[in-house]
């Protein structure tokens, strides 16, 4: 039998041929699709890094908001409390020691009207209501009552609270506004979280021994900060210019009894 080896040779090489045509057509196809996948990543890396600094831009934008709406919001009290200390009523009733004359309950009748009439205009304010202490009386003028210290306590705070601790904040030196919290002196689901202190001795020329304390409310302190995104188990914290916790929200929760 013979065999054609120049045919046989000629089948060979073309099967080779074929073969390593595949090969490179598969190496090829692999690099391609290693290549895509690369771009996968980097787009999806890059699409990722972006939708996280849009993500932290709007967020810091939005805090930016919300700290001016408060800062705005602590200016209008301030004026508030200049316009009180420039009451008579009130700058009399700052200097007064005896509670047995009857101009004392005039002018403090006639005081606690002012402080009704004149607050109608600051409802937006993160306030659910306002008193003033008087230090040398150890009275209390409120948008309801005029009365002592003791008989307001009673009626706004719980009955378990430190009476006499409540009083050393309030003759404390708090400066032109001290924030201090109010886990222990409310009744538990108040709405008042805070009680926020302005010493009226400080905003005029005239000594006027007495105390603004405003009841800040948590839910419309909470609604100031509603365009910040808590996802996560987020946490938003609020400092004063020391670097110490004024309020916070957590994701989730009511809780602000402890700041950890």
């Amino acid at each position: 039998m013979k065999i054609d080896m120049k045919k046989t040779f000629h089948h060979v090489s073309e099967n080779e041929s074929h073969a390593l045509l595949a090969a490179k057509f598969a190496a090829m196809f692999g690099f391609f699709m290693l290549i895509i996948l690369v771009l996968f990543v980097v787009l999806h890396t890059t699409s990722t890094r972006k939708s996280s600094e849009e993500f932290w831009f709007q967020n810091e934008a939005a805090f930016e908001n919300s700290v001016t709406l408060l800062e705005n919001d602590l200016g209008i009290i301030d004026s508030y409390c200049r316009q009180l200390v420039s009451e008579s009523d009130l700058y009399s009733l700052s200097r007064m020691e005896d509670t047995t004359q009857s101009s004392f309950y005039i002018r403090g009748y006639r005081f606690k009207q002012t402080m009704s009439s004149g607050f109608y205009a600051y409802q937006n304010l993160p306030v659910n209501s306002y008193f003033i202490y008087l230090h040398n009386t150890g009275y209390v003028a409120s948008l309801n009552t005029f009365r002592s210290d003791s008989l307001y306590f009673s009626r706004n705070y719980a009955a378990s609270a430190d009476f006499e601790g409540w009083q050393a904040m309030l003759l404390a030196d708090n400066g032109s506004g001290t924030l201090y919290p109010l886990t222990d002196l409310v009744i538990s689901g108040s709405d008042d979280a805070y009680l926020y202190l302005v010493d009226l001795n400080t905003l005029t020329y005239r000594t006027v021994s007495a105390t603004a304390g405003f009841h800040f409310s948590y839910s419309k302190l909470k609604d100031i900060f509603s365009g910040n995104s808590l996802e996560n188990g987020g946490c938003l914290l609020v400092l004063d210019e020391n670097g110490e916790p004024v309020f916070y929200f957590l994701e989730g929760s009511d809780d602000r009894n402890n700041i950890e």
